[in-house]
């Protein structure tokens, strides 16, 4: 049991240092040191408003909200839509 504990404790550890860290386009830098000098523009920093508007429903669920049971699915349905000019990615994670 106690093996079963400190497995879980070390993968979820895992996860929360397995963090993806993204640069801006156009700067390349071979140490954390360099990132300050190789950005120039400090509005490159900050993340960008996009025009997105989401929804989520639980059409599954119960009159006084959902209900999440271990072990049993639940559904969601996303309504995304895109008022900006370009196409957008979205990236979903699920666990089942």
């Amino acid at each position: 049991m106690v093996s079963l504990k400190l497995t879980s404790l070390v993968l979820v550890a895992l996860r929360a240092l397995s963090a993806v860290a993204q640069l801006p386009d156009g700067i390349e830098v071979e140490s954390i040191e360099e990132l300050e000098d190789a950005i120039d523009d400090p509005s490159k920093l900050q993340s960008t408003t996009l025009n997105v508007k989401i929804s989520t429903t639980f059409p599954d669920s119960e009159v006084f909200g959902v209900k999440l049971v271990n072990g049993h699915p639940t559904r969601a349905v996303l309504d995304i839509s895109n008022q900006e000019p370009e196409p957008i990615k979205l990236a979903l994670q699920a666990r089942r």
